[in-house]
């Protein structure tokens, strides 16, 4: 497990070097929760509870877990969780990394420990734990070399934006820019190109947010699918959308919905219907824009992705004319962003974000 091609794959990439004959319980547990067999999942969630094992061939699941087989089970977790939106899949895949650093750092794999922490690092991104996120990312940047610490720098710089630090974003991102001419590194383009396109977005700055999400769009296929080029997309579809481009605009949000649906990601997928709702409400089609806000399942969502969603329906109720709706919509809407505020020692960066101040515009509700 020391071996660097045995760390856990960053940003729920696949991990290298898994031995013959190691065995991923998830299989069954995914195919169980798909299909509503509880009686399976239950156990082989009786069997991740303590810690993983592995066997060989058809033996006896009686040997203790490798970092591998972790990473292997929380990458899997992790597409569960993307696919369905249930937060237990989330919650077992961070217990799971945070066991897998223990054993890292008991084992004294300083990589490993690493790599354990670039992956919480992402995990909290994902939902709304900035502070979490920074930390343990930061930890990564120190530690990681080549494209695992240029990836790792890239999230980082996107927690950053989240909380409102633009200058460190932007710093982090001038030096990863610098590295792009390496092979090694243009993978992670896209995702570089998208995290200037949100801080130039959180940052006020509309046109040039659109030209880096145009970019990381380009690169959308109908044969090689990207997460960071799709959420691009979309971005640029909301953005030419708001400057008055409708039809060009909402095509380019509807083609981003259905590769999100391809792809099975919930929560880029909860995104992009925001952006849809918010193209309906300016076509005014309001009973479109409500059945595309309430569409979105909030299970499995962070806080400020929830907010976000409450506040589109409370403006889709209020443009049909329903303000009492409306109204509950914006309470569910304060208390998430509440919940946001909680999980920060200081919430002032939200503040600067251009989305944050959208999203608590209050809609004129009498």
């Amino acid at each position: 497990a020391g071996q660097r091609s045995q760390k856990l794959g960053a940003h729920r990439g696949r991990p290298h070097g898994m031995s013959n004959g190691a065995h991923v319980p998830v299989i069954g547990a995914a195919a169980a929760a798909h299909h509503g067999e509880r009686r399976q999942l239950a156990r082989q969630r009786a069997v991740v509870a303590a810690q993983l094992l592995r066997t060989y061939r058809n033996g006896e699941a009686r040997l203790n877990g490798y970092l591998e087989d972790y990473a292997f089970m929380t990458v899997a977790l992790l597409d569960l969780h993307a696919a369905t939106g249930d937060v237990r899949w989330q919650a077992e895949a961070e217990r799971l990394l945070q066991r897998a650093q223990a054993i890292a750092r008991e084992r004294n794999l300083p990589e490993e420990v690493t790599a354990v922490a670039g992956e919480l690092g992402r995990l909290f991104l994902d939902f709304s734990d900035y502070e979490r996120a920074q930390t343990s990312l930061r930890q990564a940047v120190e530690k990681e070399s080549g494209a695992d610490r240029i990836e790792a720098q890239i999230s980082l710089a996107r927690a950053e934006v989240m909380l409102g630090d633009f200058a460190s974003a932007r710093d982090l991102l001038n030096e990863v820019g610098s590295t792009m001419d390496d092979p090694r590194n243009r993978r992670l383009i896209p995702q570089l190109q998208v995290t200037r396109g949100l801080l130039a977005y959180e940052s006020g700055q509309p046109a040039a947010a659109r030209a880096e999400f145009a970019r990381a769009g380009a690169r959308v296929t109908t044969d090689l699918i990207d997460q960071a080029s799709v959420e691009a997309r979309a971005y640029v579809g909301w953005l030419d959308a708001r400057a008055g481009k409708l039809s060009e605009g909402k095509a380019a949000v509807l083609a981003s919905l259905e590769d999100a649906r391809r792809m099975r990601r919930a929560a880029l997928e909860a995104r992009i219907r925001i952006m849809l709702a918010g193209v309906l409400l300016l076509e005014h089609r309001v009973q479109d824009a409500i059945a595309a806000a309430t569409a979105v399942a909030l299970e499995g969502l962070g806080p400020e992705m929830q907010a976000a969603v409450h506040q589109m329906r409370a403006e889709s109720y209020l443009a049909g004319g329903d303000r009492d709706a409306a109204r509950r919509e914006l309470m569910l809407r304060d208390e998430q962003v509440q919940r946001l505020r909680r999980m920060l020692s200081s919430s002032d960066g939200l503040a600067r974000r251009a989305t944050m101040a959208d999203l608590l515009a209050n809609p004129a509700v009498r």
